[in-house]
């Protein structure tokens, strides 16, 4: 089959379906026949199984990580108010529990700046509230 009838039956871009059937020929599943406009791709004949690379594995978690309940129940924002057959908190309660740290955060930012800007005038501070 050529490029764009492959990319017409799965609804993509023939331009991005060379990238994909490249990485799938050097894997050897698929065959490119022909060069320039001309191209098709076929099916590669296989005498043997294909091996494919390995999936790099999750990084393992460190030993003292938390389940998940155990995080959800240190947060009292998510334990508030919820009955107690409801386990995990809703994706709005998150998003909202998101916001508010995301404003808090901003507003220690903030708050750091203000305190550097004061500490480079200790002297000048320290004359206005009359400490020597």
């Amino acid at each position: 089959m050529t490029t764009v009838s492959l990319a017409a039956a799965v609804n993509r871009n023939a331009r991005g379906m060379v990238s994909v059937l490249r990485a799938l020929e050097r894997q050897g599943v698929v065959v490119k026949n022909g060069k320039g406009k001309g191209v098709t791709w076929s099916l590669a004949v296989v005498t043997e199984p294909v091996k494919q690379e390995p999936v790099p594995e999750a990084p393992a978690a460190p030993e003292e990580a938390k389940p998940v309940e155990q995080i959800v129940r240190e947060i009292p924002s998510f334990t508030e108010g919820r009955a107690a057959v409801e386990a995990v908190p809703a994706v709005r309660d998150i998003s909202r529990e998101i916001r508010r740290t995301r404003n808090k955060l901003e507003q220690l930012t903030k708050l750091r700046d203000a305190v550097r800007v004061i500490g480079r005038h200790r002297n000048l501070v320290q004359q206005l509230t009359g400490r020597e």
